[in-house]
Order: structure tokens, then C-alpha cells, then sequence
């Protein structure tokens, strides 16, 4: 998976028929034999050569861990299985936080945990391809140390009201004190990661994330990546429910001007409210 728009249109397909053809392809080196999943060749070249767990090589110049969790292989060889392929590399002391900078994304770091969720932040269908071992990898590069905050991973999965994903996170330690990381050298003060994505959430009307975040212990206060105020934004989108949620929480209440009103109005179906708007001024309209 490398997130490269229409490049390879069935990376999976494509990497089985090169296995099919050239099986011998896993002996290699121990990048194509953590692609592939092929467990017992990844250890005998750590056998030979301990220091290969964290050497970068093969055609990306990255770190085996990245590609048996980035791989799309889904090789049915009886002793192939790319999860048990990285639990053995963290075993021998593989990074779990081991990362590339992509290179149609200048100062973005994708994970080994990016590439396990495997989610595409552009909705191409080709690309929406979570890992084999999705759920299981995921947890297992948590519980061995990967960093909850992963925000490109997380910015890959906020298109869809699924909160698994956001949940998970949580659960390893995704907390209010954590900021936005995807550009590992900036040097400006980053946005907290809870408000980035509840007001994207807010701002998608996804009322169960909203509650998740504040069930963790996000500012209900809080603006989004627009600088917008979580409870203006939802007044303004007009989603009530979430509007409604946000002051339970201790929202300070905002005032909207005649324009944010009518379209806080017309984007809740409050017909009512419309006509009262448009009768007080018409030039609203």
C-alpha cells in the first residue's frame, strides 16, 4: 500500500501473481520475505544478521516491520502470515513506532501503524485497503509501545462515522495533552489532537465521535482545524443534537449573526425558524 492514487489499481492481485510466478521471490532479501508474510525466512536472515530488524533497504528504503505492515500480499502459502511476521520482528526488536516520510505528502510520517489500519485519506476504492490483519496488527504494535497519537492514521479513518479506529486509540492512551504529530519536524505549536478531530467530527455531524471525545475529556470549548468554536460549528451546520450534547458538557454559549442564523435554520429543516428570519429581514436571504 502506498497511498499513490491509480498507480496500481489491485495491489493485492498484482502481488499474488508475482508470487505465483517467482515463489523464490521471499528469499531475496528480508524486505520481500516481510512483505510476503514468510516468517521462518524473516528469521533465519535475523539468525545471520540480527541488526536486518531495523536496517532500512529494499525498493522503498524502509525498515522490515513497514513492510509486512504495509504489505497487500494476503499470501496463502501455509507458512506465510505477515502478523506473525511482525510479531517476530518486535520480538527481535523492531521499532513499533518505526516510520517513512511519504513523498507525495512533504513532512507527513506514515506509520507502521498507518499502514496496518490501512485506510486511504482520499476515499480511492483501490486504495481503501486495511491490512490483512487489520485489527489484530493494530493491537498488537500498541501493546508493544506504537504511539496512540497517530494522527495520519487517524486522519485516514475520520470520513466514516465508525469510531472503531478512534476508539482503539483511546483505549491505548490517546489523551487531551496529545498535539498533532504528522509533520515530525514542526516546529510551530501544533493544534491538541482531540480538538483537531472533534471538530472535524462536529463539523461532519458525527454525534457519536463528538460523545466519545468528550467522554474522554475533551474541551467542549475547544475549536476545530477552522479556529471555528466546536458549539459554532455545530450551530452553524445546524446539528442540534450535537449543539445540544456540546452544552450538556459546558459549552459557553455564542451569539450568531442574522447570516449564521438562517443557515443554522435551513441546515436543521427548521422551516419555522426560516420563515421567522426571512419575515424579521428579508435581505437574509
Amino acid at each position: 500500500l502506498r497511498y499513490r492514487g491509480n498507480e496500481v489499481h489491485n495491489p493485492e492481485r498484482n502481488a499474488r501473481e508475482i508470487l505465483a510466478k517467482r515463489p523464490d521471490v521471499v528469499e531475496h532479501s528480508i524486505y520481500t520475505a516481510a512483505a510476503a508474510g514468510a516468517t521462518g525466512i524473516v528469521a533465519a536472515f535475523l539468525d545471520a544478521n540480527p541488526a536486518l530488524v531495523k536496517a532500512k533497504g529494499g525498493v522503498r528504503e524502509w525498515e522490515p516491520i513497514l513492510y509486512a505492515c504495509y504489505s497487500c500480499v494476503n499470501s496463502r502459502a501455509a507458512d506465510h502470515n505477515t502478523l506473525e511476521t511482525v510479531r517476530l520482528l518486535l520480538d527481535r526488536g523492531a521499532d513499533p513506532n518505526a516510520f517513512y516520510f511519504h513523498e507525495l505528502q512533504k513532512g507527513r510520517k506514515f506509520t507502521a501503524l498507518t499502514g496496518a489500519i490501512g485506510e486511504d485519506q482520499w476515499n480511492v476504492k483501490e486504495y481503501n485497503t486495511p491490512h490483512e490483519h487489520a485489527d489484530a496488527l493494530a493491537r498488537l504494535l500498541l501493546d508493544r509501545g506504537a504511539d496512540p497519537n497517530d494522527c495520519q492514521a487517524l486522519d485516514h479513518v475520520k470520513f466514516r462515522p465508525d469510531n472503531k479506529w478512534f476508539a482503539l486509540m483511546l483505549e491505548h492512551g490517546l489523551n487531551p495533552k496529545h498535539r498533532l504529530n504528522w509533520q515530525h519536524d514542526d516546529k510551530s505549536e501544533p493544534m491538541a489532537t482531540f480538538d483537531y478531530f472533534m471538530g472535524d467530527a462536529v463539523a461532519r455531524g458525527f454525534v457519536d465521535r463528538v460523545r466519545l471525545f468528550l467522554d474522554h475529556g475533551a474541551d467542549p470549548n475547544g475549536r476545530g482545524p477552522n479556529n471555528v468554536a466546536h458549539l459554532r460549528q455545530a450551530l452553524e451546520c445546524g446539528y442540534t443534537a450535537i449543539a445540544a450534547l456540546l452544552r450538556e458538557c459546558g459549552a459557553r454559549d455564542v451569539t450568531l449573526s442574522g447570516e449564521a442564523r438562517l443557515r443554522s435554520a435551513v441546515m436543521s429543516g427548521g422551516r419555522k425558524a426560516v420563515e421567522d428570519l426571512r419575515n424579521e429581514d428579508p435581505d437574509l436571504a
